[in-house]
């Protein structure tokens, strides 16, 4: 079953965040599909990769993830 982890993202203000953000999670073998919500500042992200390697792969893309 795939699951669905949610962040976020407190730094995201824009849709160059977005793209960022997209790039380097796309990187990431198992990533199925991923939601911005730019008002939230939250990304919603598919698939099953462990919770760290996603913090990880967004905070070493420049953001911070509110933990």
């Amino acid at each position: 079953m795939t699951k669905t982890n949610k962040f976020k993202v407190l730094n995201m203000n824009c849709n160059h965040c977005v793209a960022t953000i997209t790039k380097a999670l796309e990187n990431i073998e198992g990533v199925k599909d991923l939601k911005f919500n730019l008002k939230k500042k939250e990304v919603k992200i598919k698939g099953d990769i462990p919770a760290e390697t996603l913090i990880e792969a967004i905070e070493n893309a420049g953001y911070d993830v509110e933990k």
